[in-house]
């Protein structure tokens, strides 16, 4: 085989050969030394390189060959050079073949590697990312731990607020199921179990909550049947206060109504007028229902009653709800107007004379006729309520002596 420096030696005499007829052309002999000096600097260049012998060549291309089928680079370091070559393969041959094994034995343990990855991502209870790249899954479930991690610490932290608010609300059960004489041992259990540091082993701490929950839920269930018989007990108080409120509202409206017409009593209307407006118009009716004694003498105590009855449910219908219509005894009533003045009064006072008039007061023993008289006195300036009231007695007195079945009104004090 014909060495690299005879190869070499052979072209630079054939560039001796060419230079004179290179230089016989002058028109283009500027180009053609160019051209030579260029040849001769890479021949010369090429003198100085050492050449890989072929042999050489081939036996490391098939020894790299190996680590690329594997599909996995490799960093060499560069050799020292010796004149020892055969050592120098044997032990990259050597470097080679435990790289090999390596690659090999990497490439079988990859899909055990990705199935332990993802199994961790199970564990979190986070899902895995779609992709057969260790690298990815690798990086991606490293910051699932540390955010799990993170949350465990809050966890802890919540944890602890939880149990410090439950413990006051245990007290206050305590509190509740001590009242009402009934024992509380499950929520000494739960306390007892919150006291206790949340364990590390999710499945002990599990264990420990739940511990805590069902005691809680028992002490829970006797609480509500405790707050169940407090519950009945104040129903059963209500109702006896409601009942005992009722009677005593109806002893009161007796205290202060006419029990025969429903109608204020003398005792209503003394409060009604402590309750006027000094020096303002307020007009009084006194009214009577003519030649009564005759009625009940003729037809009875009953069909007596059952006219006044039939009077009150008319006399309620007439005035307005901030007026006072009372009966005063027997056949006597009164209606007290406040804010009207003394024409306002005698209008309505015509109107109720009118109506009673035009009625028929059915009774067991038939339709009776009943006529009334009234009298209208306005309340003057600084007037007492016995002058006022006076005044309008005598004004129904004037209204009888008139004929009956007719209104006067009072003349004014002064």
């Amino acid at each position: 085989m014909q060495s690299k420096q005879q190869t070499i030696d052979e072209l630079l005499n054939g560039l001796d050969t060419l230079r004179p007829i290179v230089l016989s052309n002058k028109a283009r002999e500027r180009e053609m030394r160019t051209l030579l000096r260029r040849m001769l600097a890479l021949l010369e260049t090429l003198q100085r390189t050492p050449c890989i012998d072929p042999e050489l060549y081939t036996r490391v291309q098939t020894l790299l060959s190996l680590l690329f089928d594997a599909e996995h680079g490799i960093l060499l370091k560069q050799a020292h050079h010796t004149e020892d070559t055969t050592s120098l393969f044997r032990s990259f041959e050597l470097h080679v073949k435990e790289r090999k094994t390596l690659i090999d034995a990497a490439q079988q343990d990859l899909p055990i590697a990705l199935t332990m990855v993802r199994r961790g991502f199970d564990l979190l209870g986070k899902p895995h990312p779609n992709t057969d790249d260790l690298s990815t899954n690798f990086n991606q479930f490293k910051t699932c731990l540390r955010e799990y991690l993170q949350d465990n610490h809050k966890l802890k932290l919540e944890f602890n607020l939880l149990t410090s608010a439950l413990r006051q609300s245990m007290l206050a059960m305590d509190g509740v199921l001590s009242e009402v004489g009934a024992d509380s041992p499950e929520l000494k259990a739960a306390h007892d179990a919150l006291e206790k540091d949340l364990p590390s082993d999710p499945a002990q701490a599990q264990a420990l909550l739940r511990q805590a929950r069902s005691s809680i839920l028992q002490a829970g269930d006797k609480l509500h049947h405790a707050s169940q018989h407090v519950k009945q007990a104040i129903t059963a108080q209500m109702e006896q206060m409601n009942t005992l409120s009722k009677r005593l509202e109806h002893a009161e409206a007796q205290a202060r109504n006419d029990p025969l017409t429903g109608l204020g009593n003398r005792r209503k209307l003394r409060e009604y007028f402590s309750a006027l407006k000094e020096n303002t118009s307020t007009t009084f009716l006194m009214l009577d229902i003519d030649h009564f004694k005759h009625i009940n003498d003729q037809y009875g105590h009953d069909a007596g009653d059952a006219v006044l009855k039939q009077l009150g449910k008319m006399l309620r219908v007439a005035v307005r709800s901030t007026d006072m219509a009372a009966r005063l005894g027997g056949e006597e009533f009164c209606i007290v107007l406040p804010e009207t003045y003394l024409a306002q009064g005698l209008s309505l006072a015509e109107k109720i004379r009118q109506e009673v008039a035009q009625a028929v007061f059915p009774t067991q023993h038939g339709n009776i006729e009943v006529k009334l008289s009234l009298g209208v006195a306005e309340r003057e300036n600084d007037e007492t309520i016995a002058a006022w009231l006076k005044r309008a007695d005598e004004a129904l007195y004037q209204a009888k002596q008139a004929g009956r079945n007719q209104v006067a009104s009072a003349s004014s004090k002064h």
